[in-house]
């Protein structure tokens, strides 16, 4: 195993820091955090609101905001709507769902249907 790091090196990662968020990330991550993130970047820079702006205006969970941003929240789906809620957007548009796909009902129980099933 040639991989292996002398005894006493410790690898370390680039440290990032908490306020410098990355924002020419985009076209890499196809995710749904990262449309979700996307999304919200855009937002902020057509709006011309400051992210402690958005945050207090849409009434969403700062420290959710943040992780969305920095690409480490786990996302739950009541998070998605109230995101979508705070950009005045459809549920559908934020996911990025072609209009085609969409049902009649932009409810959330049509939400969960389009979901995959749980195997």
């Amino acid at each position: 195993m040639t991989n292996l790091l002398p005894i006493g090196t410790i690898k370390r990662r680039p440290s990032a820091n908490r306020m410098g968020f990355q924002e020419d990330w985009a076209h890499e991550a196809p995710s749904l955090l990262g449309r979700i993130r996307a999304v919200l970047l855009e937002h902020e820079r057509r709006s011309g609101l400051t992210r402690t702006d958005f945050v207090k205006t849409s009434g969403f969970p700062r420290q959710t905001f943040y992780e969305i941003l920095e690409g480490s929240a786990n996302l739950r789906l009541s998070s998605v709507d109230a995101i979508a809620k705070a950009l005045d957007i459809n549920i559908y548009e934020l996911l990025g769902v072609p209009a085609e796909m969409v049902k009649a009902s932009p409810e959330m129980s049509a939400v969960r249907q389009a979901l995959p099933p749980k195997d």
